[in-house]
């Protein structure tokens, strides 16, 4: 072996040397461009209310998901990658919404979920989400208790804090006397709870309060405690539509003629159910009559045929994929990159209008407004 033969094998056994080395020192999420670029989906869970009664709101935003996702693959996807929605029904219950919850987490290793929950199906799985960083956008449940679920948990959904707080001033600009009839589940007492603080607080008096359980569809005995009190509204506050349009009809078989007052979770299918709702107000989310919202209504219309019963939900959703779509983008699948993307998002012009997230992950810059059931349609006052 000659001199200049040794010179070069010693070169290249210095750089195999070196070249393992960097290997082997290399950070996990280091760049490595000399591996090919993942092409496997990118999966995010979707939980929601499938069926039952929230389902009214639930196939609303499982519709929107869909346009969304359709939009993002069809662009290209993320990053050259395909966006995989894993679709559960989480039922607007704890229960269910943990079942779905471990399944997305544990089977499906998903790490950001795209909830269109109810509050207590959303609250049923907060803390195994947290303990597993798994980021979760929230674009239905609105109880206070959110708030504090936890650094990973975002809503671009308005809170009851303010829902309740609006809706006892709205009230007691005319009745000092009101008695509530609240669903037992989590976004319904959560709305009862600031209504009757604040209420409370401007003077009102709370006649009768009651509460019932989720599968009850008999109200009767609970409105006769009404009938003979000088009660002068009646705060309809179950979970669904289908229970605030049982509600109104029974309170009127009854000879219950007080102005009926709900939240936006009855919505525009308690208005068109029939004569008993007619008049009511309710405090509700904006819809979405112009910009972005007017082209997604559209949108939804000519693929389903119909128009949405839940604008604002459809809305939200579908801006939830794309925000979540945008932070891949940024900062990849590092759950903890994308809550701190979000937290600093300065603003976000969506369908549903213009919005950021504030330090505990809740909706800042949209505001409830109130409507009137006129003609079974539910109206905006100006």
């Amino acid at each position: 072996m000659t001199k200049n033969t040794k010179i070069v094998l010693g070169i290249v056994l210095v750089l195999i040397v070196v070249f393992i080395g960097y290997k082997m020192t290399m950070k996990p999420d280091s760049k490595d461009t000399s591996m090919p670029a993942s092409t496997e989906p990118i999966k995010i869970g979707f939980i929601g209310p499938l069926t039952g009664d929230a389902a009214a709101y639930g196939a609303d935003t499982a519709s929107a998901a869909q346009i969304a996702l359709k939009e993002i693959n069809t662009a290209g996807g993320v990053n050259g990658r395909q966006i995989e929605l894993i679709v559960e029904d989480g039922k607007c219950n704890a229960k269910d919404g943990l079942s779905s919850a471990q399944k997305l987490i544990n089977l499906d290793k998903v790490k950001i979920i795209l909830s269109a929950s109810c509050s207590g199906e959303l609250l049923g799985f907060t803390n195994l989400a947290e303990q597993n960083k798994v980021l979760v956008l929230n674009t239905l449940a609105s109880n206070p208790k959110i708030s504090e679920a936890g650094d990973y948990i975002f809503r671009n959904d308005p809170s009851d804090a303010d829902g309740g707080k609006q809706l006892a001033q709205l009230v007691v600009k005319s009745y000092k006397k009101v008695s509530i009839i609240t669903e037992n589940t989590e976004y319904a007492q959560g709305i009862a709870t600031v209504f009757k603080e604040v209420y409370k607080n401007l003077s009102g008096t709370i006649v009768v309060d009651e509460v019932f359980s989720p599968d009850m569809k008999d109200f009767r005995s609970i409105l006769l405690k009404i009938k003979g009190t000088d009660t002068e509204a009646i705060f309809l506050n179950p979970q669904a539509p289908a229970n605030a349009a049982r509600l109104a009809k029974q309170a009127r078989e009854l000879g219950l003629n007080q102005q009926f007052y709900v939240a936006y979770m009855s919505g525009p299918e308690f208005a068109a159910s029939g004569p008993s709702a007619e008049g009511a107000y309710i405090i509700d989310v904006p819809g979405l009559a112009t910009g972005k919202g007017a082209e997604l209504l559209k949108k939804f219309k000519d693929v389903y045929n119909r128009e949405p019963g839940y604008p604002y939900f459809v809305g939200s959703t579908y801006d939830a994929l794309f925000l979540l779509t945008d932070a891949i983008k940024k900062e990849g699948e590092n759950t903890t990159k994308i809550k701190d993307y979000l937290y600093a998002l300065p603003e976000y012009d969506g369908t549903v209008g213009k919005y950021k997230f504030d330090k505990n992950g809740d909706l800042e810059g949209i505001d409830f407004i109130v409507r009137k059931v006129v003609d079974q349609k539910a109206t905006e006052l100006k």
